[in-house]
Parts: C-alpha cells; structure tokens; sequence
C-alpha cells in the first residue's frame, strides 16, 4: 500500500536531482525549506485538531451528569483474643500385665506387643 508509493516518489525526486546537477548545498537548502513548510503544516493542523477535540469535550460534559461517590467506612479492626492452650491428654501407658494382642502379620519391626 502506503509504503510502495513513497518509495517511488523518492526514486522519481532522486532522478531528477541528478538530471539537474545542482550543488548538494543547495539541495540541502531546498529539503530544508520543504521540511519547515511541512512542520507549520503540520502545527497547524495539529492546532486544529486540538480545538476541535475541546469542542467535543465541552459538549460531552454538558451531556453527562456526574454522579457523587459515596465514601467508604472505613472498618475497625477488633483485636484478636488469646486462646487458652489446651493442654494435651496423655494416653495411659498399659500396665505391665496387659499386653496387646499383635498379630504376626501386623508387628512392626522395633515395636513389642505394647502399642
């Protein structure tokens, strides 16, 4: 598309430089003066642009009503409260008389038929 053209304006502009002969000074001045030209364009439309943005801008704040935020309550943190450790219940250890039936199968290594 776009790139193709511009390529080809180059081409036609660099033929005809070197068709003229002229200076590179003088070429410089020429490209100098097309690139002002280019920038006030540029400005201005830039200028209009932005006028134009303000207009609308204008015309949508007429349009919209703002809606007022509600403000949040903030929420107190409650302190935490210190549970009571509770204390651990020891298994009663057999008495040396009873002695739990452990199968063979079921006996770990290390461990007698106290559990």
């Amino acid at each position: 598309g776009k790139g193709g053209k511009s390529r080809e304006r180059t081409k036609r502009r660099k033929k005809r430089e070197r068709v003229r002969g002229e200076s590179g000074r003088e070429m410089k001045r020429e490209k100098e003066k097309s690139r002002r030209k280019r920038n006030e364009k540029g400005m201005e439309n830039r200028k209009k642009k932005r006028r134009r943005k303000r207009k609308r801008k204008k015309k949508k704040k007429k349009r919209k009503k703002k809606k007022k935020k509600k403000k949040k309550k903030k929420k107190k943190k409650k302190k935490k409260k210190e549970k009571k450790k509770k204390k651990k219940k020891r298994r009663k250890k057999r008495g040396k008389g009873e002695k739990r039936d452990v199968g063979e199968g079921e006996r770990k290594e290390g461990k007698s038929g106290r559990w």
